[in-house]
């Protein structure tokens, strides 16, 4: 009896060392908003309590697969868009030493930055909006129309206001603090105010439809009145 304890306890101190010494895998797929495989972008796994860290990078058909994470343990999952710019994070918790998370669901990325990071490219709704949404400053609806007529940034000249529902879709992609939302993902210098779009209010006269950017809500402001400037146009 004394002898099998013995071996007992050394068969279960075995597993115990051969166990915690393996690390866990992730492995998942990263897509943009029309479900297409998204190539060559990085995706770190980070420790949520605690500093390991591990990164990799899809390949061909989207796919990731980043080793070496602690088991058992959560991480933040997050897409980088470039070097700095962090796409929406995901939480998850590995499995057991030596086994492979494999993701459920496709990480969808609904925005990708131009080569020169000037522009954001939402291809779910094929627009291209520019990066930086604080740059047009605040003027009334009629000199927003005519700024964004004149504008030739990126070299094109189809720079326009956007419509309610393109402006409401990315206060909504941003939850109930936009800007502050906005910022932390593609977009850099939304501001915390309202934003014209490029319909009037047929029912009040001389009054323009805006999208807050402090909480995604709809408004009329008189035209004359002073409201920021986010400029988009047409994309693939």
């Amino acid at each position: 009896m004394k002898v099998a304890r013995v071996l007992l306890t050394g068969i279960m101190l075995l597993t115990c060392l051969w166990g915690c010494g393996k690390k866990s895998d992730l492995e998942g797929k990263l897509v943009d908003g029309k479900g297409k495989p998204i190539v060559g972008l990085k995706v770190v796994a980070k420790q949520t309590h605690g500093s390991n860290q591990a990164e990799a990078t899809t390949g061909a058909d989207g796919v990731f697969k980043i080793s070496n994470l602690s088991a058992k343990t959560e991480y933040e999952v997050t897409p980088y868009l470039d070097d700095k710019t962090r796409s929406h994070s995901l939480k998850i918790e590995t499995l057991s030493g030596g086994e492979t998370l494999k993701l459920e669901k496709e990480l969808v990325v609904f925005f990708a930055l131009s080569k020169d990071g000037l522009f954001v490219n939402c291809p779910a709704f094929e627009q291209i909006w520019i990066r930086d949404a604080g740059k047009e400053g605040k003027m009334s609806w009629d000199a927003a129309l005519m700024h964004a007529k004149k504008s030739t940034d990126g070299g094109f000249s189809d720079w326009r206001l956007p419509t309610r529902f393109e402006l409401k879709t990315v206060a909504m992609y941003g939850g109930s603090s936009p800007a502050d939302a906005l910022n932390k993902d593609a977009f850099i210098n939304v501001k915390p105010t309202c934003y014209w779009t490029s319909e009037l209010n047929k029912e009040a006269k001389g009054y323009a439809w805006t999208v807050s950017m402090v909480d995604g809500k709809e408004a009329n402001v008189n035209t004359d009145g002073s409201c920021a400037v986010w400029l988009v146009r047409k994309g693939k």
